[in-house]
């Protein structure tokens, strides 16, 4: 860090008390005065985080509000160059943020992306070369975008390292200013900028910046372009030329018409911004005019409100809040602008944070309390569907605290989580005191808290006529552990059972004996980290599935099948207050796609037959959520709600470049019947992909099989017919992100089957909540280690007495071992398993019943 420029980011943490925030309507200025801000972003969930990159000579660096601008400070601890073209927070992990730098003129300053872990406190520099802007996948933030010289750089592992996309037609001569992402196709870019000459143009490329088309010349340079939706976009230009202002594209980037002539002439635009929240509302930064806005999806422009003058604006950002803020940067600091909605706006509770062991404090946020602004309300917590099955009503709907509503319908306060709390999802309730002292109110706005230490999920479950469905904790800890599972039927609603996990155990649950006669789904809350499995048995088969972290907005399922006897089934898990739009595309194995919709109640489960849109054929499934949701996938063989056999799997969040399996199999299942394994890979790309299959064997020799993915299709290996009579781990090595299962076949009918989705990554601890030594079962702990060397490990068995049975053992070089926990631990009827390992290895677990006629397998559980 240059010292001059550490000395002056210091003091100018201190400097210059901002004006407090005008009225609705109004621009009022912020801090950083008299500093260039050409560069600013709003935290994509807490609205009062700001980003501000100075621009310039003088530019010194980052720095970063958490009152909305109110105060600023310094934050260049790691950044090697102080002039800051962009700024991003990642829309998923707000702690990742990416600030594109280069070209200040000072000799010791390092031009390049910088990254920081920590919400943009702290930099690293992760790639070298001018950067001038910034784009990430919102659909999957691990595809990240830099604009700048060399024109395009790609990451697709959240911008850690760094390539070159272009392998084709390429852009060239013309540094990039501004890149964006199509918000429904990914693999839809738009990059505009400028040449040495001072003239500019914008590219097209739609196999994620591979090809790239120009599609528009201009005599001016393009500053910014944007997507305010799938088919429109946006362009600022402007440098010396005469086609100067904001260009429009309403189909998707190929043509494009200037949109300003007639209000403002050749202005200069040196950033355009859609808003978030109304795609036909367009905001422009220009040089001498200010701000201005269309509100008509750039059809009309006027200036926002002529206050702010004559300033060149630089930047803008906006945030998602009620009502809205417009951050503009200008040539003289940082304004705000706060944007009257003439609807009325839901009040909304917002908690910091939203996870909390009980006793501990939580900040309640009220925001939008209009009709209450001015007075005084109560903060109350009330339990889960009315406290259903906490036994514990109304204890758990108490008044915590008064929260005060100011004038503009805000307010906030501390309160504490009751300290005899079970844990579970509870609701944070700010509204009417109630007359009833102490009660919580029973109206207003709220939000959801979940009390203890984990909170996993299970989309898939059933208690039907026919299943038998288990829930199975493994609680690692020396100390007892109290476990809230929350079950919500086919109908809607919730039911909350506590259990009590006694140390080093694991406990079995039979959620018919719960909630009989229903399909349900699973919520499971701890008060110490737990690790958990579902099991499911029918007819003479059954599978298992480890729980699933927390929702998300973008599954994957790599394997499914319609044909034959095969019933393919989609679990959808919608545990949030709002309703889910859910969308399912079905990509087959000759490369076609087939796409459904359904809206997905709150607090429900949702299940679809994926025969009913795609009969006859092997296929992947991509589910796409508009609020977080979760997602399962179970096939049966034979009749609906007789299957004689069937697997199931979680579903991925995120394709990997890489995955590992630690079992496999094309030795004899029963006698005259071998296993048969298939490895079902997803390539989500709209280009096809290169992958290699190795398969570790258990002589410690690999055969490595190249293959080409199609495009948005399914691949289906057999490797039977590469492997006969053996035993293998698997390893999947792809060019591009892609996702991968492993099914297997077994049994005298050879109708039986278990599958899993691989591992992403090695680790030296695995945990595995279920397994039973006891007759009918047979489980297996098997354990693939794809280092080129031999590593030592512990096996460690915990039984539902609280018994912990350790066994050492040694697994060779690139190869799989396979350990028999009836031989180790006989006659156990409940038994976890933990396995430690000196090197990386892969964890997975089969257990076999009647004969072979049944069988269930997962991939371990990693610790977080």
């Amino acid at each position: 860090m240059p010292v001059l420029a550490a000395i002056l980011a210091g003091l100018l943490a201190l400097a210059g008390a901002p004006l407090a925030l005008a009225a609705v309507g109004l621009w009022s200025q912020l801090g950083l005065a008299g500093l260039r801000v050409g560069a600013l972003a709003v935290h994509p969930s807490d609205h009062r985080v700001l980003l501000a990159g100075t621009d310039g000579q003088t530019g010194q660096g980052v720095f970063r509000s958490q009152d909305a601008g109110a105060a600023f400070t310094g934050q260049n601890l790691g950044l090697q160059n102080f002039t800051i073209r962009d700024l991003a927070f990642d829309p998923a992990d707000p702690n990742i943020a990416f600030a594109a730098t280069g070209r200040s003129g000072a000799i010791d300053e390092v031009a390049g992306v910088h990254r920081s872990a920590d919400g943009g406190r702290t930099w690293n520099l992760v790639l070298r070369g001018f950067a001038a802007a910034i784009a990430i996948d919102p659909s999957n933030p691990n595809l990240v975008y830099a604009g700048g010289a060399p024109p395009i750089r790609k990451s697709t592992d959240r911008g850690l390292t760094w390539f070159d996309p272009q392998t084709g037609s390429r852009i060239q001569n013309v540094d990039i200013l501004g890149v964006a992402v199509n918000p429904t196709t990914p693999s839809l870019l738009l990059a505009g900028g400028v040449t040495e000459g001072g003239s500019g143009g914008v590219f097209r490329s739609t196999d994620g910046g591979a090809n790239w088309q120009q599609v528009l010349a201009l005599t001016d340079g393009v500053n910014d372009v944007t997507f305010a939706s799938a088919t429109v976009a946006f362009l600022g230009a402007g440098t010396v030329g005469q086609d100067a202002g904001v260009w429009r594209s309403q189909d998707g980037g190929l043509t494009w018409q200037r949109t300003t002539a007639d209000e403002f002439g050749n202005v200069v635009v040196h950033d355009v911004l859609a808003n978030p929240l109304n795609a036909q509302t367009i905001y422009a930064g220009t040089s001498g005019r200010g701000v201005i806005r269309s509100t008509d999806g750039g059809d009309r422009w006027l200036e926002l409100n002529p206050e702010l003058g004559t300033v060149t604006v630089l930047s803008l950002a906006i945030d998602r809040a009620a009502p809205q803020t417009l951050f503009a940067g200008t040539d003289s600091g940082i304004w705000a602008f706060t944007i009257a909605e003439p609807q009325f706006t839901a009040p909304t509770v917002i908690l910091a944070p939203s996870r909390a062991l009980p006793g501990e404090a939580i900040r309640v946020r009220a925001e939008a309390f209009t009709q209450a602004a001015g007075t005084t309300q109560c903060i109350g917590i009330r339990g889960p569907a009315q406290n259903i099955g906490l036994g514990l009503a109304p204890a758990f709907n108490l008044n915590l605290a008064t929260i005060a509503i100011s004038g503009s319908g805000q307010g906030e306060n501390v309160a504490s989580v009751p300290s005899n709390l079970p844990p579970g999802p509870f609701e944070i309730v700010v509204g009417g005191c109630e007359l009833q002292r102490g009660i919580a109110p029973l109206a207003g706005a709220s939000a959801q808290l979940s009390v203890g230490a984990t909170t996993l999920f299970f989309a898939e479950g059933s208690t039907q006529a026919g299943f038998d469905t288990w829930i199975l904790l493994q609680n690692p800890s020396s100390q007892p552990t109290t476990a809230t599972l929350t079950l919500i039927d086919d109908r809607g609603a919730a039911r909350a059972f506590v259990r009590q996990l006694a140390p080093t155990s694991r406990t079995s649950i039979l959620l018919d004996d719960l909630l009989p006669g229903v399909a349900v789904s699973t919520r499971v809350d701890a008060s110490r980290q737990v690790f958990a499995e579902r099991a499911m048995f029918f007819g003479p088969d059954g599978h298992v599935s480890a729980a699933l972290p927390a929702p998300a907005r973008r599954w994957f399922l790599a394997e499914g099948s319609s044909q034959g006897d095969f019933k393919t089934w989609i679990q959808v898990q919608n545990p949030g207050p709002q309703a889910a739009q859910v969308t399912f595309t079905f990509q087959l194995e000759n490369g076609s796609m087939v796409t459904h919709q359904e809206v997905v109640a709150a607090t429900s489960r949702f299940t679809l037959l994926a025969n009913q849109f795609v009969p006859a054929a092997g296929f992947s499934t991509l589910v796409e959520s508009s609020v977080p949701v979760v997602v399962e996938r179970a096939m049966f063989v034979g009749p609906i709600g007789a299957p004689v056999g069937g697997h199931g799997a979680p579903a991925a969040t995120t394709p990997s470049t890489l995955w590992l399996f630690g079992e496999g199999s094309s030795q004899p299942s029963v006698p005259g019947v071998a296993f048969n394994t298939f490895v079902l890979l997803q390539n989500p790309n709209p280009r096809p992909v290169g992958a290699t299959l190795r398969f570790l064997r258990d002589d410690g020799t690999v055969l490595d099989l190249p293959l080409t993915l199609a495009a948005n299709a399914r691949t289906t290996i057999s490797a039977n017919l590469l492997l006969a009579n053996e035993a293998f781990g698997i390893r999947v090595e792809a060019q591009e992100p892609i996702v991968a299962e492993r099914s297997m076949f077994f049994g005298p009918q050879a109708v039986a089957t278990h599958d899993t989705l691989g591992a992403v990554a090695p680790s030296v601890r695995w945990q595995l909540a279920e397994g039973s030594t006891a007759a009918p079962f047979e489980t297996w702990i098997l354990v693939a280690n794809p280092n080129g060397q031999p590593t030592n490990i512990t096996l460690t068995f915990s039984t539902e007495t609280g018994q912990v049975v350790e066994f050492p053992a040694r697994v060779g070089a690139n190869t799989r071992a396979t350990f028999l926990a009836n031989l180790l631990v006989p006659n156990t009827p409940g038994l976890s398993t933990r396995v430690d390992s000196e090197l990386p290895v892969v964890v997975e677990r089969s257990m076999y019943f009647n004969g072979r006629r049944g069988g269930t397998n997962t991939i371990g559980i990693v610790p977080s």
